[in-house]
């Protein structure tokens, strides 16, 4: 949290607070839920790699069909009854559609040469780097992006482990800082690392 109190808030998320930034692709976390893209406004979203978060049931034919019960859908989430709970819920299941319908878009991205690592980091950062092109092409804004590789807690044999360790994180690094030259993105990309 970077907070030395007990706090709801992960910094990440109090970042993007202080650019205002509330989009449903500004704070990803491509592992698990994370409280560092946790802020007051802000809130994190969690996307698993490679996937598009698609509702089962909205894909199948005819399209003018699958469109109908879309828009049902759409329909039901903009009643209000006056339940605050059911108006909160609603609320975050618009915001998952929107969140999918803009993932659905990054299909149409120029495919790059850059190979990443099949290691589980080198997934997330390959997503990560999808969800900054595909934020690109919307127009300017800012993203906070929540990657793990766990570990590193070792209490014996930590030469090895530490070595294999380091190796995943650079090759998976090296990977995603060669993709953003590619996409002639790497002077808008911060990336760092952080540890307990």
């Amino acid at each position: 949290t970077g907070m030395p109190t007990i706090n709801g808030t992960g910094w990440g998320g109090r970042l993007l607070d202080g650019f205002d930034t509330g989009d449903n692709l500004a704070a990803i976390s491509l592992s698990s839920p994370a409280l560092f893209l946790q802020g007051f406004d802000a809130g994190g979203n969690v996307i698993p790699p490679g996937t598009n978060l698609s509702l089962n049931g909205m894909s199948f034919w005819p399209q003018a069909a699958a469109d109908i019960r879309r828009q049902a859908l759409d329909n039901i989430l903009l009643q209000d009854g006056g339940n605050l709970m059911r108006q909160a819920a609603n609320e975050k299941l618009a915001d998952g559609l929107k969140l999918s319908d803009a993932l659905k878009s990054g299909g149409n991205l120029t495919p790059l040469t850059r190979v990443f690592p099949g290691t589980s980091l080198g997934n997330q950062l390959k997503d990560a780097l999808r969800l900054i092109r595909l934020r690109a092409q919307q127009g300017p804004g800012r993203q906070v992006f929540f990657c793990s590789l766990d570990g590193f807690d070792l209490h014996s044999s930590q030469g090895w482990n530490h070595w294999y360790l380091l190796s995943t994180l650079s090759q998976a690094l090296a990977a995603f800082y060669d993709a953003t030259q590619e996409a002639g993105l790497a002077d808008q990309v911060t990336m760092f690392t952080q540890s307990e």
